[in-house]
C-alpha cells in the first residue's frame, strides 16, 4: 500500500505486475479485506476509492471432517506462501501436488502425514491424532493427491481410490492449507492479479473461497 494511495504488486526486480487505478485519491490510504470477502481501499476521509468487487458470504461451514470455508481473509503469510514454490511453503499443498507415504505438511505443532499404513492423519503437537481418513489397511505406498478440481483424494499402490474429500468441483487453482490453528482448508480463488486480460503473468492474491 504505497504513500499514494496505490495498492501495488511488484516482481523480485521491483517491476510493477499489478497497481490499483487509486494514485492520488487520498492520504494514509489503506487496504481491508473485509469477512464478505471484498478487498476495498479507504482514503484518509474513510471513503472507498477501490474495491475487488468480491463481496460475498462471511459465513464459515464444514463439510464431512475437513472444515471448508466459504469465504475467508488469509494472512500475509498465505500470501507469500501462494507466491512461493511449494518446496518452500510447507503447509500448502497446490492443486497437482501429492503427498506419498511419509510425506507431510506442517505448521507449528500439527503435522497433516500420509501414513505408511495408508491412513492420512492430522496430528497435534504431542503426536495424538485429531482427524484421520480411516484408510488404514488399505494398500501399500498410499498418496494423497490434490486434483485440479479441489477434490483430495487417496490412492492405494493399486491406483484404486480409498477415500476422497467429495469436493470435485470445477478446475482451478486450488490449495489445501494447514492453519496454524489446526484447521484444514481447501480454497480456490475468487480473485486474481495479475490476470490474462492484465497482459501480464498470472498471480494469485490471497483472496479465496471454497468450490
Amino acid at each position: 500500500m504505497q504513500s499514494d494511495c496505490s495498492l501495488v504488486l511488484d516482481d523480485d526486480k521491483n517491476q510493477l505486475l499489478w497497481t490499483s487505478p487509486t494514485n492520488g485519491l487520498g492520504d494514509n490510504c489503506f487496504a481491508n479485506l473485509q469477512t464478505d470477502g471484498n478487498l476495498v481501499i479507504h482514503n484518509d476521509r474513510n471513503e472507498v476509492v477501490w474495491s475487488s468487487n468480491t463481496a460475498g458470504d462471511s459465513v464459515r461451514r464444514t463439510m464431512s471432517d475437513i472444515t471448508m470455508a466459504t469465504l475467508v481473509l488469509l494472512s500475509a503469510a498465505l500470501l507469500l506462501g501462494l507466491l512461493l514454490p511449494s518446496s518452500m511453503a510447507n503447509n500448502i499443498l497446490y492443486a497437482g501436488d501429492t503427498l506419498n507415504t511419509s510425506q507431510s505438511l506442517t505448521q507449528g505443532g500439527y503435522t497433516f502425514i500420509m501414513q505408511s499404513d495408508c491412513n492420512l492423519v492430522l496430528d497435534d503437537d504431542q503426536n495424538q491424532a485429531l482427524w484421520t481418513s480411516a484408510t488404514n489397511g488399505l494398500g501399500d505406498n498410499c498418496f494423497a493427491n490434490l486434483q485440479t478440481d479441489g477434490n483430495l483424494v487417496i490412492n492405494n499402490d493399486k491406483n484404486e481410490v480409498v477415500w476422497s474429500t467429495n469436493t470435485a468441483g470445477e478446475e482451478d487453482q486450488y490449495i489445501l492449507f494447514l492453519h496454524h490453528d489446526g484447521h484444514i482448508n481447501i480454497y480456490k480463488p475468487i480473485w486474481t492479479r495479475p490476470n490474462n486480460d492484465d497482459n501480464s503473468t498470472n498471480r494469485k492474491i490471497a483472496m479465496v473461497t471454497n468450490n
